[in-house]
């Protein structure tokens, strides 16, 4: 990947004496606002580079996933609305994420596309679904892929009837550094399918807390493809 570091805009003296007496009207000392400005424009910059060189990067990577040159990428984009919104799509969920197996799927999802226009429907869901999930999202589809420990007396006997998943007392138990926000990637799985709830009857009455997680068919689909594209990006033993 070609290295680049982008030169961070300077403020002219004008715009920085400006911004920063009008922030010192907030009642931040003139110097703290002008060199706060200057960070702002520096990050900026730095990241508006970043996202540019992923795209980028995905892009090559695409074309060379689906067999086709930048011109030929440009020629289906031009002819076809439903690609070019594929390609915008993809695009952006590149840009926002620094997982690079997320980045390596969504250019396979993206080279289905464009090389069968007839795919890029079901490459847009994925795309959608892609989009939404980082590191917390891709370590609970992990471990909803696993089999559940029994967690006391009561769930081994539910478990031998037959009682599948994991309850969500458990899922916090193996994944303590989410605390709440658990129950925000539980939704986040769950509007995209990739997950199903199932309530257990019992003393709890079927509440939350003892109903049981488990991946969808298309939950264990979208983790399969992120975790062979990441496979691919590992150095050879």
């Amino acid at each position: 990947m070609v290295s680049y570091k982008p030169k961070a805009p300077e403020l002219s003296a004008s715009a920085a004496a400006g911004s920063a007496a009008a922030l010192a009207g907030a009642s931040l000392p003139v110097s703290l606002a002008a060199g706060a400005l200057q960070l702002v424009a520096n990050l900026h910059a730095r990241e508006h580079a970043s996202r540019a060189l992923r795209a980028a990067s995905a892009l090559a990577l695409t074309t060379d996933l689906a067999g086709m040159t930048l011109d030929q990428v440009r020629q289906r984009v031009e002819e076809s609305p439903q690609q070019a919104l594929l390609l915008s799509e993809v695009l952006q969920a590149v840009e926002t994420t620094v997982l690079d197996g997320k980045v390596r799927r969504l250019a396979e999802v993206l080279a289905t596309g464009l090389r069968d226009v007839t795919a890029v429907d079901v490459s847009r869901l994925h795309t959608s679904v892609l989009a939404d999930l980082e590191a917390p999202h891709v370590a609970l589809l992990r471990l909803l892929a696993g089999t559940p420990d029994a967690l006391d007396e009561m769930d081994v006997e539910r478990r031998e009837q037959g009682s599948p998943g994991w309850q969500r007392a458990h899922l916090a138990l193996r994944l303590p550094t989410l605390g709440a926000a658990l129950d925000v990637v539980l939704a986040a799985l769950q509007r995209h399918g990739l997950l199903m709830e199932l309530s257990v009857g019992g003393f709890g009455g079927g509440d939350h807390e003892s109903a049981r997680f488990v991946l969808s068919e298309m939950g264990r689909d979208v983790l399969s493809g992120l975790e062979a594209a990441a496979a691919t990006l590992q150095p050879d033993c």
